[in-house]
């Protein structure tokens, strides 16, 4: 039982640790590419295309993959949190499409496609997905608070506070953190 609750500890403390490195890398790479004297950008842009040339044949095994017979639903799903999880947010929507082309009224997929569209900052898709989990149900204060995030990073604060005000009210805690921590906002 103890060396149950080991593994999964030092398993938390590795993902939080990926996901740590893999946002400061990619602040660093940011960073770096706006440094670029005008001849490393001219390199860069070459090295892009073949980039966009691996991505192609990436998206060639993704598409196979997705029509692949006998993966249910639930597999979809699981592909696409652990993409979600590790930044892959692209390959992410595509799973959780193929989740709601499967289960068209399956509103984790939904909420979490919308997370995936807001994290690379397509806010009306990520809006659009999340607003369709909160219509089919509209009782989980999580898909509430999710899409205050979207608003939030989108600059729509109005509407942010409006979706923190509704998630707290519902029981969701991040919400309740954020109004009382943050925005200083009291909502009881």
């Amino acid at each position: 039982m103890k060396i149950n609750n080991i593994f999964k500890k030092i398993s938390i403390i590795l993902l939080v640790s990926m996901l740590v490195l893999g946002v400061n890398s990619t602040l660093f790479a940011k960073q770096e590419k706006a440094d670029r004297t005008p001849d490393e950008k001219m390199i860069s842009k070459e090295k892009d295309s073949a980039v966009t040339e691996k991505d192609a044949a990436e998206n060639q095994r993704l598409e196979k993959d997705l029509i692949e017979p006998g993966k249910d639903a639930a597999y979809w799903y699981e592909m696409g949190i652990l993409c979600s999880v590790y930044g892959n947010d692209k390959n992410a929507i595509r799973y959780f499409g193929k989740v709601i082309e499967l289960e068209p009224e399956n509103t984790k997929a939904y909420f979490h496609r919308g997370v995936s569209y807001g994290e690379i900052g397509q806010y009306e898709k990520s809006l659009s997905s999340i607003n369709k989990a909160i219509e089919i149900d509209s009782g989980k204060g999580l898909f509430y608070y999710g899409r205050g995030r979207v608003y939030l990073l989108s600059g729509d604060n109005e509407k942010a506070i409006e979706d923190f005000i509704q998630a707290a009210i519902m029981g969701n805690l991040d919400a309740q953190n954020y109004l009382k921590n943050v925005a200083m906002v009291e909502w009881e």
